[in-house]
């Protein structure tokens, strides 16, 4: 029984180098929106991790990194389709998806906070702007104008371009709601907003671009 006793008490098992990373990063998130980047600094993550200065050093070698790794681990949700859901989908079925998966994830209490972040310390921090819109906003107009490519007509692709309409696109159905949720005038929408919204625009714009199957309208 003592020996048991003895063993029970004894070091904690190893923790595995992602669940590592995944506590700092946590700890890391939790740090920079309470205090803000620029005033924050490795140790005060060391201490929210509860872990040692030279484990964290090891994992992370610099702040800017840590926020790197912090804005691609909250893009580990965000929407993604293969090719092959891509080629099975009609066409405004599968417009429509891609636009309700991206304005869940946009306007998502998380990603709201990581913007007010970066927002309020991209002058002092230039390098949270370059990171965030590299890997966040780009990542996501490639994804609508991907779609668009795949199913609008040619002809308004050729004249306007797919990168042109994602950004009309994104505009339409994230805009108004996304800054009134950033400056705390409004709750985040509901799936059920978001959706209604999202079902007018294609309603609106699906004939424009030549959608096989213009006003879809499917039962939540």
């Amino acid at each position: 029984m003592a020996a048991t006793e003895i063993k029970r008490r004894g070091r904690p098992p190893a923790m595995s180098p992602e669940e590592r990373r995944r506590r700092i990063i946590a700890a890391a998130e939790a740090v920079f929106t309470s205090k803000g980047y620029a005033a924050a600094n490795m140790d005060d993550v060391v201490r929210a991790c509860g872990m040692s200065k030279k484990t964290v050093y090891k994992t992370f070698a610099t702040k800017e990194q840590l926020f790197g790794d912090l804005v691609a681990s909250s893009l580990e949700d965000a929407p993604r389709l293969d090719g092959k859901e891509m080629d099975q989908a009609e066409d405004e079925l599968l417009l429509r998806e891609v636009m309700r998966a991206m304005a869940s994830f946009i306007l998502s209490p998380r990603q709201i906070a990581l913007t007010r972040l970066v927002l309020a310390e991209s002058l002092s921090a230039p390098e949270l702007g370059a990171i965030f819109y590299e890997t966040a906003v780009v990542r996501g107009q490639a994804l609508m104008g991907e779609t668009l490519r795949r199913i609008a007509a040619p002809a308004v692709v050729d004249h306007r371009g797919s990168d042109e309409l994602a950004e009309l696109l994104l505009g339409a159905f994230i805009g108004p709601r996304f800054f009134s949720s950033l400056l705390g005038r409004t709750s985040t929408p509901t799936p059920e907003e978001i959706h209604a919204r999202i079902d007018w625009i294609l309603d609106t714009l699906g004939p424009t671009l030549g959608l096989k199957t213009p006003g879809l309208k499917t039962a939540d």
